[in-house]
């Protein structure tokens, strides 16, 4: 079974960001069409980088 990845998106018209669960490397594109919720149309996306929480390194170190 393949873990999703949480990507953090910011759309390239408005600089609104995102975050996007995948099971697969969006590390491999460097933009992604999606819809932006605050442009409310299918926008051009950058691709940041996956999104990485304190909490969850935490939890896995007890």
């Amino acid at each position: 079974m393949t873990a999703l990845t949480e990507w953090v998106l910011e759309c390239k018209v408005c600089g609104a960001r995102r975050t996007l669960d995948v099971g697969y490397d969006l590390g491999e594109y460097k933009q992604l069409y999606i819809y932006c919720r605050e442009c409310r149309a299918t926008r051009p996306h950058r691709i940041l980088g996956p999104r990485t929480t304190l909490s969850s390194a935490s939890s896995s170190a007890r």
